[in-house]
């Protein structure tokens, strides 16, 4: 004999249903701005160059530093990482002409790492391989292009929100804070409030006599 299923059952397991798929949601990694792996003799504190940043973006586009510009992208969510693929069909600078593929996945501890190839037969050699990690406030590389205006945290000069500090008072004051700057708590480095460095001010006394 069929079993009857009432309508108080079925309400309780779609609102279930409804309380089961945002928490998958909600694991999965969101785009943003990835810095590749630095070269063993790159300073630990430095600004970022665009030329080493990879943007997954909001609205479902990626671009490879200075080499392959933005381009629509195919973001495939799973639970904990998030997938992502595109083609550049002869934008890329190292394969004028040429097609190159991307491959790759957003994912590890807190969705920091993006991993992958681009791919192309135009290049030698033909696949290179991508690992970056998540630009972040506090990760030592100042990133303008993520809102940074200085690296470390927490020191004179630069908050927790890597955003400078006016490092003096007065009138005559007027802390410049369009250019991003690094390890502003070590005072060999010398920044002051007008934003010039010991060894910029010393160079100008040069020029100067």
């Amino acid at each position: 004999m069929p079993r009857k299923i009432s309508l108080a059952t079925l309400a309780l397991s779609a609102a279930a249903l409804s309380m089961v798929v945002p928490a998958a949601a909600a694991d999965r990694c969101r785009g943003g701005r990835f810095l590749l792996q630095a070269e063993a003799s790159a300073p630990a504190l430095r600004v970022a160059s665009e030329d080493e940043v990879v943007a997954v973006g909001s609205d479902a586009t990626i671009s490879i530093g200075n080499d392959c510009p933005a381009i629509p992208a195919k973001l495939t969510s799973h639970r904990r990482s998030t997938r992502v693929s595109a083609v550049w069909h002869g934008s890329c600078a190292s394969a004028p002409g040429r097609t190159v593929r991307f491959r790759g996945r957003i994912g590890g501890q807190d969705c920091g790492t993006l991993s992958g190839a681009l791919r192309s037969r135009a290049t030698r050699p033909h696949k290179r391989t991508i690992r970056a990690q998540r630009s972040s406030c506090g990760d030592g590389v100042g990133d303008p292009g993520n809102g940074e205006q200085c690296e470390p945290t927490g020191g004179a000069g630069c908050d927790e929100e890597c955003h400078r500090l006016p490092s003096c008072e007065g009138d005559d004051c007027t802390p410049i804070v369009t250019a991003v700057e690094v390890n502003v708590t070590d005072p060999t480095y010398g920044a002051k409030c007008d934003g010039v460095t010991d060894a910029e001010l010393a160079g100008q006394q040069v020029e100067g006599l």
